[in-house]
């Protein structure tokens, strides 16, 4: 079995592109049985070829009709997955150097990387881990409501919207904010030798020298950019499943993205310059934003319980458009009907339940 060097880039480039090259012709169904057989033998003579291959029949099935030219190149580099595969492939031949002989130490090594390898991906796109201990990191937090700025000792100014828990750590390296929940407005002092990065759930979002804000709530994590660029980055997700590989979006002054665990990176949507931190004032602008976005904002800012009836959970995926006012914001909910199919429900002076209209129709006497 040949040994890949994982230190060779044009070495993973060409299996990829060949991982492709057999994935269409397999496609088009054309191959004679001695095509076939070649295309068996080429799986079998590297693992890292089943893993290109892989890769590409998940990309070709998401994606559509996909050639490898179609990729960005980072697309075409191996993940760590593969490059652990390699790893172990060098391991394998060194110890059949050495006559074959495995000790129990290394067979209990082996058997725990293959666990590793072949355990699935998770669904769920957890925070990045940081080397920092906690005492490196202080934290902010706003109460119910509240609006609060911060100026940080590089210059950069931050306001939190309500109900927002933040940590920020600033080295010689690096300037590195956590948005735990909430909102937050960032006007970045320049420092091009100290990359000023957000990280919200999965997603990170990098300063160019800019103001933007983030917004994490019901899952879902958001930028918007006022001035200057952004660079986001998260995993790229293929039908709920990580590909082991960053996506990464540049946006521009009056651009804004979405995130989600399931979903990754949305489409880069156009937004208004003077709604990017508008919810600093109390104006929380929403562009086809998912109904549960905007019950946990309402939450953030309100201690009136906002509830969606059992069994009608598939009216948080529907879509507001609109600007909700925080300091009337059961007024606004008590419209929501006038836009979505749903019904409002008011049980008592603090208690809303929000229900699909067809639920609430069978329900009426």
């Amino acid at each position: 079995m040949p040994i890949m060097d994982s230190q060779d880039p044009s070495r993973h480039k060409i299996i990829a592109d060949t991982a492709h090259q057999w994935r269409a012709r397999l496609n088009d169904g054309c191959l004679t049985q001695s095509e076939i057989s070649a295309f068996e033998e080429w799986l079998d003579e590297d693992l890292a070829h089943e893993a290109a291959y892989a890769r590409a029949s998940t990309l070709y099935e998401a994606l559509g009709k996909l050639q490898s030219q179609d990729l960005e190149p980072r697309y075409l580099e191996p993940s760590l997955r593969e490059r652990t595969l390699e790893s172990l492939q060098k391991a394998a031949a060194l110890a059949r150097g050495w006559g074959g002989r495995l000790t129990a130490a290394g067979a209990l090594v082996a058997a725990s990387a293959t666990l590793f390898l072949l355990a699935p991906n998770a669904n769920e796109i957890t925070e990045p881990v940081h080397t920092a201990t906690l005492q490196d990191w202080q934290t902010y937090t706003t109460l119910l409501g509240e609006t609060q700025q911060i100026s940080l000792i590089d210059g950069s100014i931050v306001t939190l919207g309500a109900s927002t828990t933040m940590q920020v750590q600033l080295s010689d390296a690096a300037r590195t904010i956590t948005l735990k929940q909430g909102a937050a407005l960032f006007d970045v002092a320049h420092d091009p030798s100290r990359p000023f990065t957000v990280i919200a759930g999965g997603l990170s979002a990098t300063a160019l020298g800019t103001i933007f804000d983030v917004r994490r709530n019901g899952g879902i994590a958001r930028v918007g950019v006022a001035e200057g660029r952004v660079q986001v980055r998260h995993d790229m997700i293929i039908h709920g499943q990580s590909m082991g590989r960053d996506n990464t979006k540049t946006l521009t002054a009056a651009q804004q993205i979405a995130a989600t665990p399931s979903n990754g990176l949305l489409a880069i949507r156009p937004v208004s310059i003077d709604s990017v931190g508008s919810w600093a004032d109390g104006r929380l602008f929403y562009d086809a934003a998912p109904l549960k976005e905007v019950l946990a904002d309402a939450r953030r800012y309100s201690n009136h319980d906002y509830q969606v009836a059992p069994g009608a959970e598939a009216i948080l995926a529907l879509e507001v458009t609109g600007t909700l006012n925080a300091q009337d914001m059961e007024r606004w909910i008590s419209k929501l009907p006038n836009m979505l199919p749903i019904s409002v429900r008011h049980m008592s002076q603090y208690e809303t339940v929000l229900d699909s209209m067809a639920d609430a129709l069978k329900q009426s006497p």
